[in-house]
């Protein structure tokens, strides 16, 4: 049964919500989000044999010194308390993001050099614009990992990077090089979007994303019905949570029917046969009120960009 379970939280995404437990409004410390050795929170994920001596300890002090300085901390603690986001952490990437079935829509930005009125409303007008479609993770690139791991990618800010649907898209590498995170060649699981493409046609690209990573994407119809329900919405919300909880359930069934004599299982002839229930599940949520269909589009982006291009620097 606890496998089953770890499949289902798996299916679902690592960070399912706990239906024994309940729902109550999320308050995150930023300093167990952006942590001082982000390596040591994926020992289970990676291929090391010994983590500590991977550990890089330039870029831990880094990390302490900025969690320590408060400076900025204003703006970083508010980013943190959008609703429907996540904090993108390397370590959180590793262990959520890539885990997760789900297509992402990241919101890169840095504390320390933004201007809260810029970047704050954008970043909720983002979360807003794809709720129950795809995740939306919040970039904060004053985080010395965040820089380390992604800032190869980055060139100004405020801007986006977009990850299609599927565990088989992956942002990070499974293993480690000096003591930090590998990407995965962007080609491999998506795309970004510069803050000209933003100023430029913010109603275009907006569209393009939805169309190319949910509608017309690699986004299998179960996970577009799961999506409605996603786990970080339920840790906050009362309908979400039951209505994960009946997909959770439905999950678990279809792994226990599966299991061998000896309680196994093959993960990948797992997933493909939860993928063919998606209409299933569709009469399960329907006959317990649940939607099946995410809502319209809030779309609260006018005609321009709201927030000022800002030059980014990769010095730690």
């Amino acid at each position: 049964m606890k496998f089953a379970k770890s499949l289902a939280l798996a299916l679902l995404g690592d960070v399912a919500a706990d239906s024994e437990k309940p729902a109550k409004k999320m308050s995150i410390d930023y300093k167990q989000v952006f942590v001082e050795n982000p390596i040591m929170q994926v020992s289970d994920k990676v291929e090391v044999a010994k983590l500590e001596e991977m550990t890089n300890e330039k870029l831990v002090l880094a990390n302490k010194q900025w969690s320590d300085r408060h400076t900025g901390k204003e703006l970083t603690k508010k980013m943190l308390s959008i609703p429907n986001t996540m904090p993108f952490t390397p370590h959180g990437t590793m262990r959520y993001i890539d885990d997760s079935p789900y297509c992402w829509v990241v919101f890169a930005y840095d504390s320390d050099e933004d201007v809260e009125s810029e970047i704050y409303q954008v970043a909720v007008d983002v979360a807003e614009y794809f709720y129950e479609r795809c995740g939306v993770g919040l970039l904060d690139m004053a985080y010395p990992s965040n820089k380390a791991t992604f800032g190869y990618l980055i060139e100004d800010l405020p801007m986006l990077l977009v990850k299609h649907s599927g565990r088989d898209k992956h942002i990070l590498q499974k293993h480690l090089e000096r003591g930090s995170f590998i990407m995965e060649d962007i080609s491999k699981w998506g795309m970004r979007v510069l803050t000209d493409d933003l100023e430029d046609d913010i109603q275009g690209v907006m569209s393009k994303i939805i169309d190319e990573y949910y509608e017309n994407g690699y986004m299998k119809d179960f996970t577009k019905i799961s999506s409605i329900y996603m786990q970080w919405y339920a840790a906050q919300n009362e309908e979400k949570r039951n209505g994960a909880k009946i997909i959770h359930e439905h999950v678990v069934e279809i792994s226990k029917q599966m299991e061998d004599e000896n309680g196994k299982l093959i993960k990948s002839k797992f997933y493909e046969e939860v993928y063919k229930t998606d209409e299933i599940i569709k009469e399960k949520l329907t006959a317990e009120g649940f939607r099946t269909a995410p809502r319209k589009i809030v779309n609260n982006f006018g005609d321009e960009f709201k927030a000022e291009k800002t030059s980014y620097s990769d010095e730690l």
